[in-house]
């Protein structure tokens, strides 16, 4: 148990600072994201029409109770229409500076590396490199059932969505690097 922690912390370190680099110092993240032609008038657009922070998306979907064939035809037809929006809105703004935010950040990545950590635990009797094909295979999983479904139902933009997906592989590629070393499992006679 106390590897798959002491994994947790330095996989979640590498990872960490995977990110930082990833978000901070590579054009990748900013060039997959649109702008907004006026952003100030469209964020005070938003902020006159929107009550509270939370998910919104334009056209509303119907609620479970409206179930009527008009209301779900007219629906459709406004998706199909356009524009279709899906957006989070944090009315009092997000400090992405925070010591919280970076907290959580860390929590995440620690929680991830561990969980690759247990994995990589169970691969008895492997390879260095079969240990690293492994977290190869975490990050594309990651990736893929973490922002695909956001792709499919939500619209996210195709370069967004790629970027994404590499952005959790080379994370987790690079965690593992470290991890697929300092995490050799027991062969099958030791573990007897």
């Amino acid at each position: 148990m106390h590897k798959v922690l002491f994994g947790g912390i330095i996989g979640g370190v590498v990872a960490f600072v995977w990110m930082f680099v990833s978000w901070t110092l590579l054009p990748w993240h900013h060039d997959a994201v649109e702008s907004f032609k006026n952003e100030e008038q469209v964020a005070k657009v938003i902020d006159a029409n929107t009550s509270k922070s939370g998910v919104y998306v334009i056209p509303q979907m119907p609620g479970v109770d409206e179930v009527s064939k008009e209301v779900k035809d007219s629906h459709v037809a406004a998706m199909q229409k356009g524009p279709f929006i899906f957006m989070q809105v944090k009315k009092e703004g997000k400090d992405p500076t925070s010591f919280t935010t970076f907290l959580i950040a860390f929590a995440t990545l620690f929680v991830g590396a561990s969980l690759l950590s247990y994995l990589l635990m169970q691969m008895r009797g492997t390879g260095y490199f079969n240990r690293l094909f492994c977290s190869l295979l975490f990050g594309l999983s990651v990736g893929v059932l973490g922002i695909v479904p956001e792709w499919n139902w939500f619209a996210l933009g195709g370069a967004y969505t790629l970027v994404m997906i590499g952005d959790h592989v080379v994370t987790w590629l690079l965690a593992g690097v470290v991890l697929a070393g300092f995490i050799k499992p027991k062969t099958h006679k030791q573990a007897d």
